[in-house]
C-alpha cells in the first residue's frame, strides 16, 4: 500500500533482477485475491501489519517460498498479528517445511526492546 517503497523498489529493482521477473503491487493485502496469482517467491517483511499469511493463497501455493518477518511488538496499535516466536510464527504462516528460522532483538522507536523474526520456508511437505 505504500506508493514510496514501489517506488524505491522499482528504482533500484526494476523489472527484473539477477534473472528473476519481478511485479510490484500497491493494494491492501487484507482485501485482495490471490488464488489466481502465480509467484514463485513471496516476501513481506510487515506479517504484523496483516492477516495471518495462511489465510493469503496463491494459485502455486505449494511451491511458493516464502520469506516472511514479524515482531512481537503486541502494544504498538497498528500491530494486528505479533507473534511470540517463530514457531508460533511459521505455524500462523502454514508453513510446512521451514529452512530458515531467526531473530534479532531490536530497540523500537519509543525505546522499547523487541524481537523481530523471520522464517523462510514452503507450505508444501
Amino acid at each position: 500500500m505504500d506508493a514510496d517503497a514501489l517506488a524505491i523498489g522499482r528504482k533500484f529493482l526494476g523489472k527484473e533482477y539477477n534473472g528473476v521477473s519481478l511485479s510490484y503491487s500497491e493494494a491492501d493485502i487484507n482485501f485482495t485475491d490471490f488464488t489466481h496469482r502465480y509467484s514463485n517467491i513471496v516476501i513481506n517483511t510487515s506479517c504484523e501489519h496483516m492477516i495471518p499469511m495462511d489465510s493469503v493463497e496463491f494459485q502455486n501455493d505449494k511451491d511458493i517460498l516464502y520469506i516472511l518477518q514479524s515482531n512481537d511488538m503486541f502494544s504498538v496499535r497498528e500491530h494486528v498479528n505479533c507473534v511470540s516466536d517463530n514457531e508460533e510464527f511459521a505455524k500462523q504462516s502454514g508453513l510446512k517445511r521451514t529452512y530458515y528460522k531467526g531473530k534479532k532483538r531490536l530497540v523500537g522507536q519509543d525505546k522499547e526492546k523487541y524481537w523481530r523474526f523471520m522464517i523462510i520456508g514452503r507450505r508444501n511437505d
